[in-house]
């Protein structure tokens, strides 16, 4: 059906041949037409005497009867002639062509066989004009549906026409028993072709299929051939005119004859070029990395799976896993930029996949994270001999925009073995080696083992049992107005002297009725003026009671604290809570207003911005003196960007609190800065008080540092004074004040209470 627009809209509008075959189809008169058509002439020919005139030719001629049919029978023979055509022309066209044409002829053969049985036996019925009736009916029956299928066939080369002309696909039909190929014009346009251009030869076809795919082709037409599949389809790539390959998607059946042999095979072809691209761009986007161009994450995980897979599968295949990290690439990054970091990363990239052959793996994990697959090894010493060799590779410098760039690579390495069926605890552990490597000291490698796990899981756990511990020091700060440690005994004494004070002070008496559970505790060590012998000041120390592993010391902790980031609420919590502690000590001994509270700062808190307006904040809240506070820094905090170390360290001072560069002499000490620096106080690294009274460099290194603090109008503390031959030198040297196991070693708060009172002037 084709339709036309009109105004009123689409409406269906037949041609004439469609109008035709669908009457030829539907109306009765046009099956009974033939039957007809035949009657009326076999009487016309009967009344005119034709009829008469070849039956006497046969009774003559073939049943020796000199005698013509009696009268009698030409008076009826018509009337007979017409009942028995227009009921058989109105009852035959119900059946199917075949079963009309055998029926005409089967009458038509057997009236004549009973004419000449009868004539035989002396009996003389009529022969011709009943035959001619039979015989007349059966062919315009015949020229009948001839007629039909012309029209009809016809039709369907109309409609065929337009399908190939109308259709978004290729058609094509090959003739097995003439090797020819008729191709639709869409067939050959869709390889740049007009419709006239190539021939019907297969070659046109087979030719013009891609060397890798055209055996997958042949194979598929065979099988079909053969049975094995129910239809022909397959996809594959066809030369185009213009020396590009496009992609195909054929689909085809096969032809059978009544012997059941293939005849032919007809099948259409769809372009399938755009959705092929379509599907390996976003095939790439997944499996691939952008920058470097290696595959991913997902890509290398699919790869390892089906390597774990093989190895499952054939127990003599072994495999290895390097995990590769650049070590400091931020610092490349903030020094020369991100557009020469990711151009460093792509330069390591094809470094990698020019050393390495086709059938190792390597991919960009993410950031400057990449990992190795070798498939197959045969020694655990071949794995380690790759990772040497890619360190050497990458050591080697990388030239962007002239700049020579040197890397060192950590490499964590895991090897193959049976309890490893899924790819994330392979990548889980080749990191955990790969973190062991930097952990070791960066630029080396180390290959995974079961200790490594178990550390890794156990600083994990650390990890998150510092995290609660800080949680529940808050919420034990805000719920008791109070963030210091509680007593080592809830019964610990306290001097009958300050008794009235500590009804007095509600926070302070507190301390007594505090959890014990309480994990996270400060202590307090004493820092003494050399001359006098007071305690000036304390410095504040963070301690664990791990509620599992007993005390932990600063050692153990701080380091987690500060590679997980805990390190920053860690140190405002301590802040917080000493300066709080340190406002009730004054309140409720207010003689000794001159005491300081000394707490480090950590190197993220001190880079952190807003730094003055969180400290002044503290301040605020807990209502202590800005005089009573003294905040450390290391040696390196300050000299690592000293120029804007300067302006904090001056907003700092400029709030009244005291500082003081803690360690000096350990760290990277640049003289010409020391003066510019708005110090109140140097503290001696214990590494050299310690060993004044047996090393003689350490005793002059002391010497030297107090001579230059006390010219620069700089107090100095000495730490780590531990026997009294080195208070003595101390105090020839005019050292001001000490600090150490000497005099006292960190206590907790309400021993430092006694302390305190017992200082007291009465």
């Amino acid at each position: 059906m084709i339709t036309s627009f009109t105004p009123q809209g689409l409406r269906p509008s037949f041609k004439r041949s469609d109008l035709s075959v669908r009457r030829l189809n539907e109306k009765f008169w046009w099956q009974f037409l033939p039957a007809g058509l035949a009657t009326l002439v076999v009487i016309v020919l009967l009344q005119f005497g034709v009829c008469q005139v070849i039956e006497t030719t046969l009774c003559h001629a073939l049943l020796r009867f000199k005698d013509p049919i009696p009268d009698r029978f030409q008076e009826w023979l018509w009337l007979a002639l017409l009942s028995v055509g227009i009921g058989l022309g109105g009852w035959l066209p119900r059946w199917r062509f075949r079963y009309q044409l055998m029926t005409w002829l089967s009458l038509c053969l057997g009236w004549g066989a009973l004419s000449w049985l009868l004539g035989a036996s002396g009996s003389q019925i009529p022969m011709a004009a009943p035959m001619l009736l039979f015989g007349l009916c059966g062919s315009a029956v015949t020229l009948t549906e001839s007629v039909r299928t012309y029209v009809l066939l016809r039709q369907s080369e109309k409609r065929y026409a337009l399908a190939l002309c109308g259709t978004t696909e290729g058609l094509w039909d090959w003739n097995l028993r003439t090797d020819r190929i008729d191709f639709s014009p869409r067939w050959k346009e869709m390889l740049g072709y007009e419709a006239h251009e190539l021939g019907d030869r297969p070659t046109e076809w087979l030719s013009r299929v891609h060397p890798s795919d055209i055996d997958a082709l042949k194979l598929a037409l065979a099988d079909h051939c053969q049975g094995q599949t129910p239809h022909l389809e397959c996809e594959y790539r066809l030369l185009h005119r213009n020396g590009s390959y496009r992609w195909m998607h054929s689909r085809g059946l096969v032809v059978r004859n009544r012997w059941d042999r293939v005849e032919r095979v007809v099948g259409f072809q769809t372009d399938t070029t755009e959705r092929r691209e379509a599907e390996m761009a976003l095939q790439r986007t997944t499996f691939y990395d952008a920058l470097t161009e290696l595959p991913n994450r997902v890509g290398f995980m699919h790869r390892l799976q089906q390597t774990i897979d093989d190895t499952q599968t054939h127990s003599t295949i072994s495999f290895a896993v390097l995990w590769l990290d650049i070590d400091q690439f931020k610092l490349v990054n903030n020094s020369l930029g991100n557009t020469l970091g990711d151009r460093l990363l792509a330069a390591v990239a094809q470094r990698l996949k020019s050393f390495l052959t086709p059938e190792n793996t390597v991919a960009r994990l993410g950031g400057d994270e990449f990992a190795v697959l070798l498939p197959q090894i045969q020694y655990a010493h071949d794995v380690t001999h790759m990772a040497e060799r890619l360190q050497q590779l990458l050591s080697l410098p990388f030239n962007l925009d002239g700049r020579e760039v040197f890397i060192t690579v950590s490499i964590g390495i895991v090897l193959s073995s049976a309890h490893y069926t899924q790819t994330e605890p392979l990548l889980r552990d080749a990191d955990t080696a790969m973190h062991r490597a930097k952990a070791l000291g960066k630029a080396q490698y180390q290959v995974f083992d079961r200790t490594m796990r178990t550390r890794m899981l156990l600083k994990l756990q650390l990890e998150n049992d510092l995290r609660q511990a800080i949680a529940q020091g808050e919420r034990y700060a805000n719920m008791m107005g109070i963030a210091a440690a509680p007593p080592r005994h809830p019964d610990h004494w306290v001097p009958e002297a300050c008794a009235d004070r500590l009804a007095a002070s509600p926070d302070l008496s507190s301390l007594h009725q505090s959890s014990l559970h309480q994990q996270l505790q400060i202590y307090y060590q004493p820092i003494l003026c050399l001359t006098t012998g007071l305690v000036v000041g304390f410095e504040a120390l963070a301690r664990w009671q791990h509620p599992e592993q007993g005390f932990l010391p600063p050692a153990q902790f701080i380091p987690v604290a500060e590679e997980s980031g805990l390190i920053i609420p860690l140190s405002w919590w301590v802040l917080r809570a000493a300066c709080r502690q340190m406002k009730q000590w004054l309140t409720v001994f207010p003689e000794q207003r001159f005491l300081t509270l000394s707490v480090n700062l950590s190197s993220r808190q001190f880079s952190m911005p807003g730094l003055t307006e969180q400290i002044q904040q503290i301040l605020r809240e807990t209502e202590l003196n800005p005089a009573n506070l003294k905040l450390e820094l290391t040696e390196s905090m300050v000299m690592d960007n000293a120029a804007h170390v300067v302006d904090v360290l001056y907003q700092i001072r400029a709030l009244g609190i005291h500082l003081a560069i803690d360690d000096f002499g350990t760290g990277y000490s640049s003289l010409s800065y020391l003066p510019r620096f708005p110090i109140n106080t140097l503290k001696i690294d214990r590494s050299f008080v310690s060993q004044m009274d047996t090393c003689l460099d350490s005793l002059e290194i002391v010497r030297t540092i107090l001579v230059l603090a006390h010219n620069l109008g700089i107090d100095v503390t000495a730490e780590g004074v531990e026997t009294s031959e080195q208070q003595d030198q101390l105090l020839e040297m005019q050292c001001e004040f000490g600090q150490g196991y000497f005099f006292s070693e960190p206590m907790d708060v309400s021993a430092i209470t006694q302390l305190l009172e017992r200082q007291q002037p009465y």
